[in-house]
């Protein structure tokens, strides 16, 4: 799997211990504030062995913390763990900083930072909550460039981590398989072995980068800190998360992510062989090209007559307002125990509560999946055209949208493929 815990080089480890110490800001945390999720690093130097699977003990959402988001460094005895969670918690983040900062500080290298809270930060929401940061809680932002630290830090990875990013092969496959298989093997993916001292990191430029965050950001690297800004889409991962708060009952962005790998989105979208009976061989269509994202609403009759009903639309409420009751029992701290630990039931009354705003014909998981590939095969597309744009075959994607979402991934390189003709690779980093 290409999301096996990294690790860096013990020479290189001493050496980003040495920078972090020498800044005028804390060397043990940083934050970036986006408009949807906000990310979170803290380095774990006093731990007592070279084990880094245990969960860290000074983060408030411990669910939130994932092995595969941690770096081990060797030789000082420490590990970088990354954490992500919507924003909207971003405030919760900030109490629990504010009130452990002498303890994420209390090694001897550290101990200077007790009396200077100072807290490196990007993301837009840096800026837009620099204030409350200040006056509330005590923490000073330090604001930094959020697309030149993107860009830094995409190289950092490039140069120094080996087999980091990774591309999908045979993508016909994948697109044929909607078993659950293909997500718990992700046999699609293979690792992307090439390595690049830093000496040589001028043999990687120029590539395409493509940020997804609320929105996407598509940046043209030039060297290890030159850049430009050349594209951008407002359908991102905010458009897919806001779309989906409408069409589902989920409460979280992971929640709609685990729903979508349920779904299958024939059964929503209208494809060629729904026009044609087959493929548009003319042009060269395949039948099971999507026609139009979310088709299958129009040609999918669900009323009999014009009218459907008042006895037929109460019949749907009630079990709407059933299922909306009984999720709310579930989330219930005793009873709910009870439920939560039969998980068949708690599925099924999941699964029934997500499809609770539908009739029968469509369900949620499917308009989520739909939802998904409607969003990645636009930023594939526009991805491609920028890269064609350019003359640029290397197109590297990032951002927590792709993030270990298989069906993601999937689709943005079904997109560069289909739209290049196999002449453009896409790229991903697990983290």
């Amino acid at each position: 799997m290409p999301w096996n815990r990294a690790t860096i080089s013990q020479e290189l480890s001493k050496k980003i211990k040495k920078h972090l110490d020498s800044l005028p800001e804390s060397n043990a945390i940083s934050i970036d504030i986006g408009g949807t999720l906000s990310k979170v690093i803290f380095m774990d130097n006093f731990v007592n062995d070279l084990s880094c699977f245990d969960t860290p003990s000074l983060i408030p959402y411990q669910s939130l913390w994932s092995p595969e988001l941690s770096i081990f460094l060797p030789g000082i005895n420490a590990n970088l763990h990354f954490f992500c969670f919507e924003t909207f918690h971003v405030y919760d983040c900030g109490c629990f900083i504010a009130s452990t900062w002498n303890n994420l500080h209390k090694n001897s290298l550290g101990k200077k930072y007790i009396g200077i809270r100072k807290l490196r930060a990007t993301g837009g929401g840096s800026f837009k909550h620099g204030k409350l940061f200040r006056e509330k809680l005590g923490l000073n932002l330090c604001c930094k460039d959020e697309m030149l630290c993107t860009v830094i830090g995409m190289n950092f990875l490039i140069a120094y981590i080996d087999h980091e990013f990774y591309t999908f092969s045979n993508l016909d496959e994948i697109f044929t398989d909607f078993s659950s298989s293909f997500i718990s093997n992700f046999s699609g993916v293979i690792d992307f072995p090439r390595y690049f001292p830093l000496e040589n990191i001028g043999i990687i430029f120029p590539y395409l980068l493509v940020n997804i965050g609320s929105g996407v950001s598509i940046v043209k690297v030039t060297g290890r800190t030159t850049f430009q800004r050349v594209s951008g889409s407002s359908l991102g991962g905010g458009t897919f998360w806001g779309l989906c708060s409408l069409l589902t009952n989920c409460k979280t962005f992971a929640e709609v992510i685990e729903l979508s790998k349920k779904g299958n989105n024939q059964k929503v979208d209208m494809l060629v062989g729904d026009i044609y009976g087959g493929g548009y061989s003319t042009v060269g269509l395949d039948a099971n090209v999507i026609a139009a994202s979310f088709g299958k609403l129009t040609m999918k009759g669900e009323q009999s007559g014009p009218n459907p009903g008042f006895f037929k639309e109460f019949k749907r409420s009630t079990f709407g307002l059933f299922w909306v009751f009984l999720n709310v029992i579930i989330s219930m701290p005793f009873i709910g125990k009870i439920f939560r630990e039969n998980l068949i039931l708690k599925n099924f009354t999941q699964e029934s509560f997500y499809n609770s705003n539908f009739k029968q014909s469509f369900q949620a998981k499917d308009l989520a999946l739909s939802a998904l590939r409607t969003i990645s095969y636009n930023i594939g597309q526009i991805a491609f055209l920028n890269a064609k744009r350019f003359g640029l075959e290397a197109i590297y994607f990032g951002g927590n949208f792709v993030r270990k979402h298989p069906y993601t991934i999937a689709s943005i390189s079904y997109a560069v493929k289909f739209w290049s003709r196999n002449k453009m690779r896409a790229f991903f980093f697990p983290s």
